[in-house]
């Protein structure tokens, strides 16, 4: 199965991340990427659903950005 070039992207960044904290760099800007996933994720849940309440979406978002947080925290601690 053939990756899609986000995966691509995804995975060299990944690599690009580690090689970086190997190398002594302790700051990395990661908001960013994180509130990204949110906006995803509220955008996905207005197309498929009919939405009233305001708390729906910012739940959604939330969430993603949980997620993509600890998706995070597992590249830039491991080893």
């Amino acid at each position: 199965m053939l990756a899609t070039l986000n995966e691509v992207l995804v995975i060299a960044a990944r690599k690009t991340i580690r090689m970086t904290i190997g190398k002594g760099i302790r700051k990395i800007n990661y908001y960013s990427y994180m509130a990204r996933e949110g906006v995803f994720a509220a955008d996905a849940l207005l197309k498929e659903k009919n939405i009233t309440f305001y708390h729906d979406v910012a739940l959604a978002a939330a969430t993603a950005m949980e997620n993509d947080a600890a998706r995070a925290m597992k590249v830039f601690y491991s080893k």
